[in-house]
């Protein structure tokens, strides 16, 4: 397991882990990286980094970690003094098992929101073309057509275009009032 010390020195990113699943041969870590190595018959890899992410363990990373110019950092001697839960073997398989079967849910729901987010981003546009095509509510059969409305409509305006009194103001039209 490859623990980082800081990331960016805030006090929720130190001493985050990750689970590095081979082991290479020559690595330079840097001093913002430490190496834990862990005996597999004691506790399981995917265990340890499942618990190393648990409030248990952040807690004492948070109360271990000392800051120098606002960069906090965490030692091995704080590490080594760490209290990790370690059950039994078997214990930790079935843990492992449970986990993994609720990230496998928690996936098929994510996938579930990402499409149904799809859908709604969707449907502004999709009822206004069904509003364009007279889709959103029973038409009834004696309104008269949009495009005989629009014909109309455009018959009204270019009459009234024509009116005596087409731009004339209406306080000009009506008479004065008598007090």
């Amino acid at each position: 397991m490859v623990l980082s010390l800081y990331f960016d020195g805030s006090l929720s990113l130190v001493g985050r882990g990750g689970l590095v699943n081979c082991d290479p041969d020559e690595v330079a870590y840097p001093d913002t990286l430490i190496r834990i190595r862990i005996k597999p018959e004691v506790i399981s890899p995917y265990f340890l980094s499942l618990v190393w992410d648990s409030e248990i363990v952040r807690e004492q990373v948070r109360n271990s970690a000392h800051t120098s110019a606002g960069i906090h950092k965490i030692n091995q001697k704080a590490i080594k003094s760490y209290v990790i839960p370690v059950p039994p073997t078997k214990e930790q398989e079935e843990i492992i098992f449970r986990v993994k079967k609720l990230f496998k849910v928690a996936d098929e729901i994510e996938e579930r929101y990402k499409k149904a987010q799809a859908f709604v981003d969707k449907l502004p546009q999709s009822i206004l073309a069904k509003a364009f095509r007279g889709q959103l509510v029973p038409q009834d059969p004696t309104d008269e057509p949009a495009a005989a409305l629009l014909e109309r409509i455009q018959t009204e305006r270019n009459a009234s275009a024509y009116s005596p009194h087409f731009g004339t103001e209406l306080h000009q039209l009506r008479p004065p009032l008598k007090t």
